[in-house]
């Protein structure tokens, strides 16, 4: 088997999952960046990987936080944009908003020394057409919002048992994961209609085929069940990738390093039942097979290999009237019932 793989990281803190799940704490901003960044780090560079890391614009106003990450990018990763405040329903917002959440973080981006690769992934693949005009807009070269599964409604309803939502707290989250139609979408990356030239989509790959997922979240879980069945299900998705000719692009998260003892306050999240240690260890298993399969490269290398624009300059955002100022903090309460 010889694959070229596309591997990215979503830098959630663990703030944006407590917002998520309708937890109030969220609004203190707690962080586990500076753990681990170095969790990260660290086991990316033993297998010797760069990835693309999508990062949340709020945490760079947290002078710990920028360290952490300063120090993660330092070690050879590019950097995207993961939106300001986290919010899944980012497809329900008006060009004023979307602004905010893309400029704001841009901005704070553009203070971190390192590689751009000019992508943005939304919040719990939030996607909408309006976000890809305002990203051709700005000079962005991909989105990575799209993920092509039917499974998204199931994965949303086990999510809302878990974190036990109200009817009320539910809104807005109409759309986490996906909905059904999601698995009707591309599983290969594409031309969108909107920029000149025009902006890429590079969707959160799927097992071709049965459209379930396999990035390392689900791995985890899967493990805590069944270590074997976790690898044969990796092993057979990247079959079938390379059988259907399916350049895959997997993705990460924080909680792929942390446990149970690291963050008991995310017990909800699936997967989280093991200790720190343990989904290390698995996770080191996970990246052994990938490098089996074939090559690893950064979402931003795969997208610069598209085609002959610099992908590694600060992007241009004529839509922006002044530069903005560095954003205060905000109480965001009204937004957790969009």
């Amino acid at each position: 088997m010889s694959l070229t793989i596309n591997l990215s990281l979503d830098l959630d803190n663990k703030w944006t999952y407590l917002k998520t799940a309708g937890r109030s704490a969220w609004k203190e901003f707690p962080s586990y960046l500076p753990f681990v960044c170095q969790q990260i780090g660290d086991l990316l560079e033993e297998f010797r990987l760069r990835v693309t890391i999508f990062v949340v614009g709020q945490d760079l106003l947290s002078s710990s936080d920028t360290k952490a990450i300063s120090e993660l990018i330092g070690r050879g990763h590019d950097i995207g944009n993961h939106s300001f405040h986290h919010e899944p329903w980012l497809h329900l917002y008006d060009c004023a908003k979307i602004a905010y959440e893309l400029d704001a973080t841009e901005d704070l981006l553009n203070q971190i020394p390192g590689q751009h690769s000019l992508g943005f992934r939304g919040p719990g693949y939030s996607d909408s057409p309006l976000v890809h005009e305002m990203l051709a807009e700005r000079g962005y070269r991909y989105c990575a919002s799209q993920f092509s599964s039917f499974t998204g409604p199931l994965a949303r309803q086990y999510y809302f048992l878990r974190t036990g939502l109200s009817g009320t707290q539910r809104q807005g989250r109409e759309r986490l994961f996906g909905g059904m139609t999601a698995g009707m979408g591309p599983n290969r990356h594409y031309r969108l209609a909107v920029g000149k030239p025009p902006l890429w989509m590079v969707p959160v790959t799927v097992i071709p085929g049965v459209r379930t997922p396999f990035h390392f979240s689900y791995l985890q879980y899967f493990a805590e069940k069944s270590p074997l069945l976790a690898r044969v299900y990796l092993a057979s998705g990247l079959r079938l990738c390379e059988v259907g000719k399916v350049q895959p692009s997997l993705l990460l998260h924080p909680l792929d390093f942390l446990g149970c003892d690291d963050e008991p306050d995310l017990g909800f999240f699936p997967g989280m039942r093991s200790s720190g240690q343990v989904k290390r260890q698995r996770l080191r298993g996970f990246l052994q097979q990938l490098t089996q399969a074939g090559s690893i490269q950064s979402l931003g290398e795969m997208v610069a290999g598209l085609d002959e624009r610099n992908y590694w300059t600060p992007s241009v955002r004529p839509g922006c009237q002044r530069p903005l100022n560095t954003p205060e903090p905000l109480d965001l309460s009204d937004s957790i019932s969009v």
